[in-house]
C-alpha cells in the first residue's frame, strides 16, 4: 500500500505556502478600500484649520480614487480576457461589436433594398402601427392585445403581398408545412446579399436530423469539434417503455397539449396500422411546469422528448454548432456601445450633430413563442420522432424540444433574420451611430 503524504509533509507545506503567496499577490493588485474610522482617528476634526479639507471631503476623494482604480483594473482584466476571444452573440462567426460595424462603413443601398424599406414604411404609416404601439401604457389589456393582433395581422398580409410583388415571388407557406414563407425568405436573402443562400431551401423542404446524411457546414458557425459521447445504447423502439413520472401522473394534461399541437398542424395522430410500422422510433416524454407570468395565472406546461435515452441524439451528425452568448459577451458589448456613445458625445467633430438626448441607448427584447416549433421536419425524419400517451401514438411534424440539433437549426434561422433586420434598419436609421441586434438569440 503506497504511503500517503500527510498535511505536515514538506510537499504539502510548500503547496500551501505557494497558494498563500498567490492569494496575497492577487490581493495586493487592489488598493485597500478607504474606511471612515481611519480618517477620523488620524485627523481629529477640531485640529483642522479653515483652509484644510474636512474628514468628509478627504474620505470622498479617497473613495473616488479607489473606485476609479477598481474600474481601471476591471477594464484591463476584461480586456485581457476578451481580446483573444471571439465575440459570441448567437449569430455565429459574423458577430461583431457595435463600433466595429461603424468602422466597416455604411454599405451602399441598392435599389431593391430601398424599395423593400419603402414597403415597410408604407405599411407602418397605412396601418398606424407606430401610433398604436406608442399608445400602450404598461401591460396591455386583453382587448388591446386583440386589437394589436388583428391590426398587425392585416398589416403583415399587406406587407407580404407588397414584398412578393416587388421580389417577384409567391407568399406561399413552406412545402414541409411550416408557416414560414420560404419564397419570401429566399427573395429577401438574395436582395440583401445574405451569405446563407441555402437556408430558404432547408426551411422549405424541412430541417433534418443529420442521420441519413450529415448536416453540411454553412461556414457561418463554429466547427463542431466536441468528441461524441459513446452512449452504448441501441436504437430501440420504445413501445413498451413508460414515460417519465411527470407524464404518467398528468397523462390527460399531456395529451391535451399534444392535441393542441395537432390542431396547429405541428403533430399528427397515427392510426393503428401506422403505429405498428417497424421503422418508427418512440421517445419518452417529460412534462415541465413553467411558472406563471403573473400571480394568479394558471401554470403553463412544456413537453420535452428524451432523444438521448433512445440513442437518437447520438446518431445525429452536424459539421457546425451554435455559439450562444455568455455574460462576458454581454458586458463586452455594453462596454463597447456605451464607450462609443461617450466618445461621440465628447468629440469635437460630432458634438454639434448629436445631443446627449439623441445618444441615449434604447433597448428592446422579443420572444418567439414555441420558437423551435416554427421549423418543420423533413418528411424522411418524421418517423423517428414519435411519442405515445394514453394508448395513442403521435408523430412530430415540427422540430421538437429535446432534439440535439434543434438549437442549431433555430439559431441558424434566427441569425439570418437578425442579419436581414440589421440591413433594413441600418437603411432606415442611417443617422444612428450604432445599431446592434445581437445577443438575444
Amino acid at each position: 500500500m503506497p504511503h500517503r503524504r500527510g498535511t505536515h509533509s514538506r510537499l504539502a507545506i510548500t503547496k500551501r505556502r505557494r497558494s498563500y503567496t498567490a492569494r496575497r499577490r492577487r490581493r495586493e493588485a487592489f488598493s485597500l478600500p478607504p474606511t471612515e474610522h481611519i480618517f477620523t482617528e488620524a485627523v481629529p476634526t477640531n485640529s483642522l484649520s479653515a483652509d484644510e479639507p474636512s474628514n468628509v471631503a478627504v474620505l470622498a476623494d479617497s473613495v473616488r480614487e479607489y473606485t476609479e482604480s477598481l474600474e481601471q483594473l476591471g477594464r484591463e482584466r476584461l480586456s485581457q480576457q476578451t481580446d483573444s476571444q471571439h465575440l459570441r452573440d448567437g449569430s455565429g462567426l459574423s458577430a461583431a461589436l457595435p463600433t466595429r460595424r461603424v468602422l466597416e462603413g455604411i454599405e451602399p443601398v441598392s435599389r431593391e433594398l430601398h424599395d423593400i424599406v419603402a414597403i415597410f414604411d408604407t405599411t407602418v404609416d397605412q396601418f398606424g402601427l407606430e401610433r398604436l404601439v406608442s399608445s400602450i401604457d404598461g401591460s396591455p389589456s386583453k382587448s388591446v392585445v386583440e386589437d394589436l393582433d388583428r391590426t398587425f395581422h392585416q398589416a403583415a398580409t399587406f406587407c407580404r403581398a407588397s414584398l412578393a410583388a416587388r421580389l417577384n415571388c409567391s407568399t406561399r407557406c413552406s412545402r414541409c408545412g411550416s408557416q414560414i414563407r420560404a419564397d419570401l425568405l429566399r427573395g429577401l436573402v438574395a436582395a440583401v446579399n445574405d451569405p446563407d443562400r441555402s437556408l430558404a431551401e432547408t426551411v422549405d423542404e424541412g430541417v433534418e436530423l443529420g442521420i441519413d446524411r450529415p448536416i453540411p457546414a454553412t461556414g457561418l458557425f463554429p466547427t463542431y469539434d466536441k468528441k461524441r459521447e459513446d452512449e452504448s445504447l441501441q436504437l430501440l423502439r420504445l413501445h413498451q417503455l413508460a414515460n417519465y413520472t411527470s407524464v404518467e401522473a398528468s397523462s390527460d394534461i399531456t395529451e391535451n397539449l399534444i392535441l393542441e399541437e395537432v390542431n396547429k398542424g405541428r403533430m399528427r395522430r397515427l392510426s393503428e396500422s401506422e403505429s405498428a410500422a417497424t421503422d418508427l422510433t418512440f421517445a419518452r416524454m417529460a412534462l415541465l411546469t413553467k411558472s406563471p407570468k403573473s400571480p394568479g395565472d394558471p401554470p403553463s406546461y412544456r413537453i420535452v422528448d428524451d432523444y438521448r435515452r433512445n440513442g437518437l441524439n447520438a446518431r445525429m451528425s452536424c459539421a457546425e454548432t451554435v455559439s450562444l452568448p455568455r455574460l462576458v459577451d454581454l458586458r463586452r458589448t455594453m462596454a463597447d456601445l456605451l464607450g462609443g456613445l461617450h466618445s461621440i458625445l465628447h468629440s469635437s467633430d460630432t458634438a454639434s450633430v448629436f445631443s446627449e438626448e439623441d445618444l441615449l441607448p434604447h433597448f428592446f427584447e422579443y420572444d418567439i413563442a414555441s420558437a423551435f416549433r416554427n421549423l418543420f421536419m423533413h418528411p424522411r425524419d418524421r418517423r423517428r420522432l414519435c411519442v405515445r400517451v394514453n394508448g395513442h401514438c403521435y408523430q412530430h411534424l415540427a422540430l421538437p424540444f429535446g432534439v440535439r440539433l434543434a438549437p442549431y437549426h433555430w439559431c441558424r434561422f434566427a441569425a439570418c433574420v437578425i442579419r436581414l433586420l440589421g440591413k433594413i434598419l441600418r437603411c432606415i436609421l442611417r443617422d444612428l451611430p450604432y445599431l446592434n441586434l445581437g445577443g438575444l438569440i
